[in-house]
């Protein structure tokens, strides 16, 4: 505060902050109620939550969390001391069910070479991709990925500010995303996206030997 240069009234006309609010807060600070103090006891719970979470949960989490160590408190007023605090989760609230993947009523699936059985005998047999928006601070982005079904070992993966790339290149014909798999002729290669979003086959890697499956 520099009320010891200007005056409290100068200050307040400047902020557009009414003199009551001050006052009030003024008095509320030097005695400050029950509330007030219970209130600074359950900031400090949410706060170590928040913190041990590595500042990723919201509101509702940490009112969930605060229930399970048996602190009984209402959402709503989680929600006010986290929301005074700047306190929020890593990722923001889904949104409308469908989310961003829309359905190609032109694109043909590919047979189902594997029955659903989505089960394999040795690796390099059955591969599966997918690519999923991740949300973060500057904007979301997308991660495609390829997981060979028996050894569940990431064979490659991908990153980029496209849904339409990330789709292309969750795919073994992409030399760029496939890292150390060795191409089987019995291999099958299962990815999600060839129902909802039509997908280019990169150019450089034979697809003789590779089957796709949905």
């Amino acid at each position: 505060m520099h009320e010891d240069r200007y005056a409290v009234a100068l200050l307040l006309r400047v902020l557009e902050v009414p003199s009551s609010n001050y006052y009030l807060w003024l008095a509320r600070a030097a005695d400050p109620g029950d509330r007030d103090v219970a209130d600074l006891g359950l900031l400090s719970n949410i706060y170590d939550i928040w913190v041990d979470s590595g500042r990723t949960l919201g509101v509702d989490r940490v009112h969930r969390q605060l229930r399970h160590d048996g602190i009984r408190v209402g959402r709503k007023r989680v929600e006010r001391l986290m929301v005074g605090q700047g306190w929020q989760g890593a990722f923001p609230r889904r949104g409308p069910k469908g989310g961003s993947t829309v359905q190609d009523p032109k694109a043909v699936p590919a047979p189902d070479r594997v029955n659903r059985d989505f089960t394999a005998t040795a690796p390099d047999r059955l591969w599966v991709a997918d690519a999923t928006r991740v949300p973060c601070g500057e904007g979301a982005f997308w991660l495609a990925a390829v997981r060979d079904v028996f050894s569940r070992r990431i064979v490659g993966w991908k990153t980029s500010n496209s849904c339409r790339w990330a789709s292309t290149s969750a795919s073994p014909r992409c030399p760029s995303m496939v890292a150390g798999g060795r191409l089987s002729a019995s291999r099958a290669y299962r990815s999600t996206l060839s129902s909802s979003r039509p997908r280019r086959p990169c150019a450089g890697v034979p697809s003789s030997n590779i089957s796709s499956t949905t």
